[in-house]
C-alpha cells in the first residue's frame, strides 16, 4: 500500500511544500529516507 500526502515547513520566513510517501508493507519493518534528506536527518 502506498500513501502520500502534502504538508509545508519553514526555511527561514519562507514557506516550502514537502511531500511525503510511504509504502506499507507486511513482513520485517524497515525505514529508509530517499531524496534530497537535510543533515539534520
Amino acid at each position: 500500500m502506498v500513501a502520500r500526502t502534502v504538508t509545508h515547513t519553514l526555511v527561514g520566513l519562507d514557506p516550502r511544500r514537502v511531500e511525503v510517501e510511504a509504502h506499507l508493507e507486511s513482513g520485517q519493518p524497515k525505514f529508509a529516507i530517499v531524496g534530497l534528506a537535510d543533515r539534520a536527518c
